[in-house]
């Protein structure tokens, strides 16, 4: 497991095994919180074909839809990302992230 790509203050693309996850930083005025999901392969297919725009819209889909907003009917709240991948996904962003600090 990889991030291979960033926005900063928006979200993490990481790979693993041939499949991806997106870290979309979400929020709603006075409430923030990360919000992760592996990416269907019509999404993938997207992101070969468009590229990390395609990442931007869907990263930005994500946080307009609110999936982690009580009562929100965001598409998206039912790919919630849990258990031992996401905290395997925290940990190599976390990593990543010092590696950035430290490279300054």
């Amino acid at each position: 497991m990889r991030v291979i790509r960033h926005e900063p203050s928006g979200w993490f693309l990481v790979e693993e095994s041939k499949r991806f996850l997106l870290d979309v930083n979400c929020s709603h005025g006075g409430v923030s919180y990360d919000f992760a999901m592996e990416l269907s392969d019509a999404e993938v297919n997207e992101y070969s074909r468009q590229g990390i725009k395609f990442i931007s819209e869907l990263a930005e889909q994500i946080q307009y839809s609110g999936p982690g907003v009580h009562g929100s009917k965001s598409s998206f709240r039912d790919r919630l990302l849990a258990g031992p991948r996401r905290e395997k996904m925290n940990t190599v962003i976390a990593t990543w992230l010092k590696e950035q600090k430290s490279a300054f």
